[in-house]
């Protein structure tokens, strides 16, 4: 919403497009992901950070719950992953995000420490061993 940037105005601001849509010349995009997160480290990568620490990137129900308490009916899509004998319930889309996760931090040129448990967690540790 404009009123956003005029109250954030005399501040460095930028707008950040995601590189799926076609940006007039001389625009540069994010590359996308399949989630916010994986898009966050990828925009941050992009203007020089290369070390990421994240809290709450879980990827599972913990105890039952969803981590952000949403109200909306995603239980019934609900799935179970196993992780080395660790057992996640979670949903398509969060075993997808994992996977992808999986992939681009084997090949990335940045570190992410994930603080918390969880089945993203458990994918990352993996890799270490």
């Amino acid at each position: 919403h404009p009123d956003v940037f005029k109250r954030l105005e005399g501040n460095d601001v930028r707008v950040f497009h995601v590189d799926d849509v076609d940006l007039p010349k001389g625009y540069r995009g994010v590359r996308h992901t399949s989630t916010i997160t994986l898009t966050s480290l990828a925009l941050m990568h992009q203007l020089g950070w290369r070390r990421f620490d994240v809290w709450g990137w879980d990827g599972c129900f913990l105890d039952g719950r969803h981590h952000a308490n949403q109200t909306h009916d995603i239980k019934s899509k609900q799935i179970t992953v196993d992780i080395e004998g660790r057992q996640f319930e979670t949903t398509h889309a969060w075993a997808l995000e994992a996977e992808e996760a999986l992939y681009i931090l084997q090949i990335a040129d940045y570190s992410v420490e994930i603080h918390g448990d969880g089945m993203i967690a458990a994918y990352t540790e993996c890799l270490r061993a």
